[in-house]
């Protein structure tokens, strides 16, 4: 439509028909009314009877005085939405193509892993069986580094779900801590942990999701640190209340994970969260690892509504920290939990 055609004209003559017009009205009056701003997005029609995707913005002149009149503005947005539905569509075929390629390879490789199982059972010579062991390392190595790529996908898309269920707090934090328990003591590494009193006992929140961030930051701070120690530490915060009792109904927790190890750079820093990437980027690097732990961990993070920071000082240690808020499954009693 040139310029100056749309004077005069009824607002019904930019829909596709009356029944479209009357349900914008019922749906959209009442509020401008009362004086709201109304802003949406619907299919309308063009001067050739062609349908387009159109972005309206309304608003009364006068709050007090709506009857007097009110202005709107359209916009044709068409080419924005169908750009939106081509990203969410390439999205699903991704997702889709993720799925299918995770279990063409699984299968293979957990055919693979459990010959090797069976064949390490059989009688063998000295030789053979550490071949078999090797093989068999190497398998459950691919098979965590798919995990792991998979996982990244699926965060990095939004197409992971966090699940909010009740759970001990202190209890994730003792599990995590005891599986890593051995390779910290094969290192002379000290490993604590500790929550605050002030923790309750129970949470709402999702458990795995940070059973699985903690793990990532015990793996790392183990793997980058020679001597000294790994210090695990929960503080709890309480968030304003959500109703008049004044009782809180959430709080912010903070894990945080403290080591002695190498340290890292100011450089080295600011990519410690993007996928695929090392502390040392050589192909002589000591450290292996695919580089995805802590991408994961940052996903995982924003996904449960939280955030992962970290500092560090090169040749002294790192510190990450984990906040996120948590709900109290009615009016659960602070229990905090000082090992010793």
């Amino acid at each position: 439509m040139e310029q100056g055609q749309a004077v005069g004209l009824s607002t019904a003559s930019f829909y596709p028909d009356e029944a479209t017009f009357e349900a914008f009205g019922q749906r959209y009056y009442p509020a401008l009314g009362r004086g709201e701003r109304v802003d949406t997005v619907l299919v309308m029609q063009r001067s050739d009877g062609t349908d387009f995707w159109c972005r309206i913005i309304g608003q009364v002149l006068f709050a007090e005085r709506p009857q007097e009149g009110s202005i709107w503005i359209m916009e044709d947005v068409t080419d924005r939405r169908l750009a939106e539905e081509a990203s969410l569509a390439a999205d699903r075929l991704k997702h889709e193509f993720m799925d299918n390629m995770s279990h063409e390879i699984r299968t293979p490789l957990n055919g693979i892993l459990g010959m090797a199982e069976l064949l390490g059972t059989t009688p063998l010579a000295a030789e053979q069986q550490e071949l078999v062991e090797t093989l068999t390392e190497s398998g459950r190595t691919l098979a965590a580094l798919l995990e792991s790529v998979l996982d990244f996908a699926r965060l990095d898309s939004g197409a992971a779900r966090t699940r909010r269920t009740p759970f001990s707090f202190a209890n994730i934090i003792q599990g995590v801590v005891s599986s890593f328990g051995g390779a910290a003591s094969q290192k002379g590494l000290a490993l604590t942990w500790t929550v605050d009193r002030r923790v309750p006992e129970l949470v709402v929140g999702d458990g795995d999701g940070l059973r699985q961030i903690l793990a990532a930051l015990l793996s790392n701070a183990v793997k980058f640190s020679e001597t000294g120690r790994i210090d695990v530490a929960a503080t709890a915060q309480a968030l304003p209340p959500s109703d008049s009792s004044g009782a809180p109904a959430s709080l912010a927790i903070t894990l945080a994970v403290r080591d002695t190890g190498i340290g890292l750079s100011p450089d080295q820093l600011e990519s410690i969260f993007e996928p695929f990437r090392q502390a040392d980027g050589s192909k002589t690097r000591r450290f292996g690892g695919a580089g995805l732990g802590l991408a994961i961990a940052g996903k995982l993070a924003e996904a449960m509504g939280g955030r992962l920071t970290v500092a560090s000082t090169p040749g002294v240690g790192t510190v990450f920290e984990f906040v996120a808020p948590y709900e109290l499954p009615g009016r659960a009693a602070p229990s905090g939990r000082q090992p010793g």
